[in-house]
């Protein structure tokens, strides 16, 4: 069974930089905990930062872009249950919760090649 990977990585690249923006602003959209806010911030952080590192095609590590990916949607998932279950903010377990199946959409439909 094969996968029909539609997106390139340019299109993967913008937007994750749409998502980690979102999920940046999205503890003052919410009304998240504190916790659940920095957690939030961090998260939009290093998903930006990730996106920013596909902008170049000529120097992109395909490979660690991947790597990336795939353990920013395991971290995100493991956060968002971490919240709900440590300090109760349901608000911010269920939009961490929502990113990390947006994130795992996007590996599973991405062509992870620099071209």
């Amino acid at each position: 069974m094969t996968v029909f990977r539609a997106i390139s990585l340019s299109a993967h690249g913008a937007i994750e930089i749409v998502l980690g923006f979102a999920t940046m602003v999205a503890p003052f959209l919410f009304g998240f905990s504190v916790a659940g806010g920095v957690v939030a911030m961090l998260v939009g952080l290093l998903l930006v930062g990730a996106a920013l590192s596909t902008v170049d095609a000529r120097t992109v590590n395909v490979a660690a872009h991947y790597a990336f990916d795939n353990m920013a949607a395991l971290g995100v998932l493991v956060a968002a249950l971490a919240l709900g279950i440590f300090v109760g903010d349901r608000h911010a377990t269920a939009y961490l919760a929502a990113v990390a199946v947006v994130q795992l959409g996007l590996n599973l439909g991405t062509r992870y090649t620099a071209a």
